[in-house]
């Protein structure tokens, strides 16, 4: 329809749990590709079971990590003990889990070890909810989309792009992750000046993050380098919508903040390439 400007884009997700070559043969069905993000590794299935393995916020078990390098990494868990009487907590160590790296074996001694081997059997090769959203939040950056409020969760799809996620939409449904919703926004001057202040609000969030990174770079130049491909990216974006939405009489206001961030970008290449010389 020729006076649709684009969609609202947002989802309701289940916590459940599907295999992952499951969830990889449903999106390629769809025409997606799974690559676009990265899905649960061996290492985060064992995060998984030991997050799992925290009681309530009111419970007395806690597992917390004690050790994390290139080799493996650790958890503790403790008991905690609460003494009215004498108003004091006390805690005892009661159960130790490991995970090897390399091998991607899991090692479990203690108080309720099974329990954590089968939790971690339980997430292991499965994906779930948060992997579906890191996924739609791709899907998100792959299509240009904006986010409509500053913390997420709704965002604006262009029409010409909306296809993909009516493509995710059937794969959400099918694999009974939950739903996706997608709505129609109608063209006008007052739809097109509030997805222009998200396109503000979100390039300068960009901006901000980009020049904090560049900031803080103490590497070797070719780390700052690659900063400004990531600032012609948030230029292309910026210019797109601009043209989209018939904004182009900012350009010039635009044009100062990406001068600016470019000038740092700059000043850090001469600084780290005079510091590694």
């Amino acid at each position: 329809m020729s006076n649709v400007l684009g969609y609202n884009v947002y989802w309701s997700l289940h916590e459940v749990q599907v295999p992952t070559e499951t969830v990889h043969n449903e999106l390629d069905q769809q025409g997606l590709d799974p690559e676009i993000c990265s899905w649960p590794s061996a290492q985060q299935a064992f995060s998984r079971a030991m997050r799992d393995h925290n009681e309530g916020r009111d419970g007395h078990r806690l597992a917390r990590q004690v050790r994390h390098d290139s080799a493996q990494v650790v958890y503790g868990v403790v008991e905690e003990r609460r003494d009215s009487v004498a108003e004091r907590l006390d805690y005892d160590q009661t159960a130790k889990a490991r995970f090897y790296k390399d091998q991607e074996v899991v090692h479990a001694e203690g108080a309720n070890a099974d329990l954590i081997l089968q939790r971690y059997q339980m997430h292991l090769g499965n994906v779930e909810c948060y992997d579906i959203r890191r996924f739609l939040r791709a899907l998100i950056t792959r299509v240009a989309g904006i986010p409509k409020r500053p913390t997420g969760g709704i965002y604006f799809v262009r029409q010409d792009r909306i296809d993909a996620f009516r493509r995710i939409q059937e794969a959400v449904k099918n694999l009974g992750f939950g739903q996706v919703y997608i709505e129609r926004i109608y063209d006008g001057d007052e739809e097109r000046a509030n997805i222009w202040d998200s396109v503000e609000e979100e390039i300068g969030k960009m901006l901000f993050a980009l020049r904090e990174r560049v900031a803080n770079l103490k590497n070797r130049p070719t780390c700052a380098r690659k900063q400004t491909k990531a600032l012609e990216e948030i230029r292309e974006l910026s210019e797109s919508y601009m043209q989209f939405l018939g904004r182009q009489e900012l350009a010039e206001e635009l044009a100062e903040q990406f001068d600016a961030a470019a000038n740092e970008i700059a000043d850090k290449i001469g600084e780290l390439e005079t510091l590694h010389q």
